[in-house]
């Protein structure tokens, strides 16, 4: 019922939000819950902490919570970042480098991105004929997620059997303080798994965001492809590279490092099992075409075959990008050495 109300009501006087905060966590902790319920849970609790706790209720509230307590805690530290809380930002960046690569990967998801764990949990509920999501960015602190019977909610909306969904996500602005804070650390919170994680975080903010560190960022990401074996990674770093060479400025930065990433996405293109990396290691060889035709038309011939090769391929997708990446190629005008 907390969720559903207006920011402007009162209740901390009426209310002991910390103790709240305690019974929720401990609950969930403790429960089997259906995902949703989990959900609603999770969301409560950082409904609670964005619109009536601070930072100074975080320790009081997990240090009586034994458990798995991190997802709670990730919730908690995403509604203070909605409200701009600069010491949570921090807290957030620094609980990364605590945890293993698997529980860092979906902390990240979590504050940049949480529509996926919706959707997980959307598929466990029966009663739900129909989901609509609105992805607007930039949507006001005020609008967090709220779910109860067929009231309407502050992110969720219930109206019979469907639910339309507004995507809760951080300001822009706050990813890139994120973001900002995890560079201005760099030697601070060296490791390798933030460079890994680096990666993951840039694809969820715009290229403008990071092109000041472009000169910095990229001898590490192209780095972290050549010894990572982890394909999320990997898709990361590419997806960067796609977003860098569509702009200009961005390709001067590239140009000392075209040789290295037309290997890797040969590599990639042809070899790999995973559907997705090698559909992005397509994409990236075809955002090459866009560099001088001196700097690429070595590896047109290799290019044209492995294009032949996929045609082959039994993912329609695979077949169709790499007609596109073949013909792109094959109008650079030259032949390959």
């Amino acid at each position: 019922m907390i969720q559903g109300l207006d920011v402007s009501i009162e209740l901390k006087s009426r209310v002991d939000m910390v103790l709240l905060g305690k019974h929720l966590s401990m609950y969930i902790v403790n429960n089997e819950v259906l995902p949703l319920t989990r959900l609603e849970i999770l969301v409560g609790v950082s409904v609670i902490f964005n619109k009536y706790l601070s930072l100074g209720d975080f320790d009081s509230i997990f240090g009586v919570v034994d458990g798995d307590i991190e997802e709670l805690q990730l919730w908690a530290l995403y509604g203070l970042i909605m409200k701009c809380d600069e010491h949570a930002t921090e807290k957030f960046v620094r609980m990364l480098t605590t945890l293993n690569f698997r529980k860092a990967t979906k902390a990240v998801s979590i504050i940049f991105n949480p529509i996926p764990e919706m959707q997980d949990a959307l598929r466990e509920k029966k009663d739900v004929d129909e989901v609509s999501f609105n992805n607007g960015l930039d949507i006001g602190p005020q609008l967090l997620l709220a779910f109860k019977k067929e009231k309407p909610s502050l992110m969720m909306v219930r109206s019979k059997n469907k639910l339309a969904v507004s995507n809760l996500t951080i300001r822009a602005i706050w990813k890139q303080k994120i973001l900002e804070f995890i560079l201005s650390k760099k030697d601070e919170l060296s490791s390798t798994q933030m460079d890994y994680i680096v990666p993951l975080i840039l694809t969820f903010v715009p290229e403008e965001m990071y092109a000041s560190h472009l000169e910095s960022l990229l001898p590490k990401l192209i780095q972290i492809v050549q010894t990572c074996d982890d394909n999320r990674v990997i898709l990361s770093v590419l997806k960067i590279v796609c977003n860098v060479i569509a702009e200009e400025n961005g390709r001067v930065f590239m140009k000392g490092y075209v040789d290295t990433v037309m290997e890797i996405c040969l590599t990639y293109a042809l070899q790999n099992k995973d559907f997705t990396l090698k559909k992005q290691a397509l994409k990236t060889l075809l955002g090459m075409c866009l560099f001088k035709t001196s700097l690429v038309v070595s590896f047109k011939k290799r290019v044209t075959k492995l294009c032949e090769v996929n045609l082959d391929d039994h993912h329609r997708d695979i077949r169709m990008l790499s007609v596109s990446v073949r013909q792109a190629w094959e109008d650079l005008g030259l032949d390959g050495m």
